[in-house]
């Protein structure tokens, strides 16, 4: 049985960067850019960058259409280490401190070399 008052939230951050190899000028309309960042919506855009331009309107059948993804946070390069862990870690604390579990998950970052990082606190430790 679960009680009612317990709330299980779980929340989606995003920090996208540039990898070392990935350097291209702003302003250039490259056809291999294949994502679009959008953090007043909080959203990512992948567009498939093989598929053909399209053509005055008409659709087409077996192309795919733009993925769209929302986040509960979006950050990029330009943002601070600082305001990630803010955005990130102060639910999780408040969380820990009023008695419920916290877990902060990273996947894939690129200066460490494993490729995914747990970082768990659970209630039962403050208690002992």
């Amino acid at each position: 049985m679960i009680a009612e008052n317990i709330l299980k939230i779980i929340t989606v951050i995003l920090r996208v960067t540039k990898g070392a190899g990935d350097e291209q000028p702003a302003a250039t309309a490259d056809p291999s850019n294949f994502m679009s960042v959008d953090k007043k919506h909080r959203q990512l855009t992948l567009i498939d960058p093989n598929a053909p331009p399209a053509s005055d309107g008409s659709r087409r059948v077996g192309v795919a259409a733009p993925k769209m993804f929302a986040f509960d946070a979006l950050f990029t390069q330009e943002d601070s280490q600082v305001d990630v862990c803010s955005a990130t870690l102060m639910d999780v604390i408040h969380a820990v401190i009023h008695g419920t579990d916290g877990s902060v998950f990273c996947f894939g970052h690129q200066n460490l070399v494993c490729s995914l990082n747990n970082y768990a606190v659970a209630s039962e430790i403050h208690a002992g």
